[in-house]
């Protein structure tokens, strides 16, 4: 047998070999026990160590990846406003475009109507100069046939005076 002393009271305690194995077959279980819940207690640490891990990780991912959409949204939106600014400028050229055909056909136009008119005028001033001259001709040629008519009525009386005086 052998002796034990409490760890209480420090008193010295015969222990049979019964007990003694008793005793190490309950602080080994004790022991085990607490080896199995340090365990456990590590398992659990490392599972909650290793989720944590990968969460972070899994978030950095996410906000990555929402960093990255944002900037393909932005990208998105710039070329759409590119696009539309593009488009009004496309607008605005046709529309000036359009209005610069409009006034180059109101100016071709009117230099068509001047050209008529000026076609016009001209064409009149050769008409009323040939009616002009018509009417000088017409005056003249009455002139001449007024002076035919008075030489021949002159003459006729030249002819009765030489006729009176033969006559006489």
């Amino acid at each position: 047998m052998d002796n034990i002393v409490c760890p209480n009271c420090g008193e010295k305690v015969a222990v049979s070999q019964a007990i003694r194995n008793q005793l190490q077959k309950s602080i080994l279980t004790e022991e085990r026990n607490k080896h199995k819940e340090e365990i456990e207690r590590l398992k659990t640490e490392i599972v909650q160590k290793s989720e944590k891990k990968i969460r972070e990780e899994l978030e950095l991912k996410f906000k990555d990846s929402q960093n990255e959409l944002k900037e393909i949204q932005e990208q998105s939106r710039l070329r759409k406003e590119d696009l539309l600014k593009a488009a009004e400028q496309l607008r605005i050229l046709k529309r000036k475009d359009e209005e610069r055909e409009f006034e180059m056909k109101k100016k071709l136009e009117q230099e068509e109507e001047k050209i008529r008119l000026d076609a016009q005028k001209k064409a009149e001033e050769e008409n009323r100069s040939k009616i002009l001259e018509k009417e000088k001709q017409l005056q003249d040629a009455l002139k001449a046939n007024e002076e035919m008519r008075r030489k021949l009525q002159q003459g006729s009386q030249q002819l009765q005076g030489e006729t009176f005086e033969l006559e006489f």
